[in-house]
C-alpha cells in the first residue's frame, strides 16, 4: 500500500549514513544536491578539500560548526550551527565527531546568488545564515529538528531555499558557458575572448557570483583533474566542502595537500608547487 511503501523508504533512509537527493527542476540549475549525512569515524579530523562552490550547512548535532583552517590546531573558527560556506580554495580540517549529523546544500558553481545576499568577498569564509536570512536563518535549524524523518527535514530544507529565492530563477549563461569550459581545460583568456567581455569585466562578473576569481576557480578545477588521475573513480563525499582527506590532528602535515592552490606561502610559483607535491605523492 502506499502509505506502507512511504514508511519503509522512510525506514532505509533513517538507517542510511548520506542521502543525497535532487533538487527539484526549478532549483536544478543551481542546486547540485541536498543531502543529510549521519556517521561517526574513528579518526577525530578530515581535511576536507576546496571544491570551487559554495554551501548552505545546517548542524542538527550541535548548534556550533568548528573549523580549522590554520596550519596548527590551535586555531579554530567557531560558528553557530547553520552557516553558508564561501567558496574555497584552502582546505579546511574539520571535527568529525561534531558533524556526525549535518545536512547541507551544496550549490552548482555560481548557483547560491539566487539566494545568498553574500559579502563582496565571498571566497574562503564561513558566515552565519542569520546575518543573511534574518528571522528565516535563525530559525531554520529549529525547522529541521522538528520535522519527522530524514525525507521531510530535506523536503523543509528545500523549501526554506525557495522562499528566498530572487525572481524569476535564471541562471546566468556567461558564468554557466564559462564554468562547463573551465572544465573541459579551456584556458581563461580563451574564454574571456569567446564571450566577447573585456577581462576586467569578466573577472567582475564572475568573481560575484562564483565567489572566486576565473583563474582561482580554474585551479580547483585542475587540482581535482590531478587528484582523478591519480584515483580514478573516486566518489567525493558530500560534506563540508567536498573531497575529503583523514586526517588525525588540524595542522597535521599531509604532503599530497597544497595549502593554496596558487603561490605557496614562501612564494614559490604554483608549477613549481604542483611539481613539488607530485613527487611526494609518488613517495608516499
Amino acid at each position: 500500500m502506499p502509505g506502507d511503501h512511504r514508511r519503509r523508504v522512510a525506514s532505509c533512509l533513517s538507517r542510511m549514513p548520506l542521502v543525497s537527493r535532487s533538487p527539484s527542476p526549478a532549483l536544478a540549475p543551481f542546486v547540485a544536491a541536498i543531502w543529510r549525512f549521519r556517521g561517526r569515524f574513528g579518526h577525530a579530523y578530515e581535511r576536507v578539500l576546496p571544491s570551487g562552490a559554495m554551501q548552505i550547512l545546517v548542524n542538527l548535532h550541535e548548534d556550533e560548526l568548528r573549523f580549522y583552517p590554520g596550519e596548527g590546531d590551535a586555531v579554530v573558527q567557531r560558528l553557530r550551527g547553520a552557516i553558508v560556506c564561501g567558496a574555497r580554495t584552502n582546505y579546511v580540517a574539520i571535527d568529525t565527531d561534531e558533524q556526525r549529523d549535518i545536512v547541507g546544500i551544496t550549490f552548482r558553481p555560481g548557483g547560491a546568488f539566487p539566494f545568498v545576499a553574500a559579502p563582496a568577498d565571498a571566497s574562503e569564509t564561513y558566515v552565519e545564515l542569520d546575518a543573511l536570512w534574518g528571522r528565516a536563518g535563525a530559525l531554520l535549524r529549529e525547522r529541521l529538528l522538528a520535522a519527522a524523518d530524514t525525507e521531510a527535514i530535506l523536503r523543509t530544507f528545500e523549501a526554506a531555499l525557495l522562499a528566498q529565492a530572487k525572481t524569476p530563477l535564471e541562471p546566468d549563461p556567461a558564468v554557466q558557458f564559462a564554468v562547463s569550459s573551465f572544465g573541459r581545460g579551456i584556458g581563461v583568456t580563451e574564454v574571456t575572448k569567446q564571450l566577447g567581455m573585456t577581462s576586467a569585466r569578466f573577472i567582475r562578473h564572475f568573481s560575484k557570483l562564483v565567489g572566486l576569481t576565473p583563474k582561482r576557480f580554474a585551479r580547483v578545477l585542475r587540482f581535482h583533474r590531478v587528484l582523478e588521475r591519480r584515483q580514478p573513480g573516486a566518489a567525493d563525499r558530500l560534506g563540508a566542502g567536498g573531497r575529503r582527506v583523514r586526517l588525525f590532528r588540524p595542522g597535521a602535515p599531509d604532503p599530497r595537500v597544497p595549502r593554496v592552490l596558487g603561490d605557496e606561502p614562501d612564494g614559490v610559483p604554483a608549477a613549481v608547487a604542483r611539481r613539488r607535491h607530485a613527487r611526494a605523492a609518488r613517495r608516499s
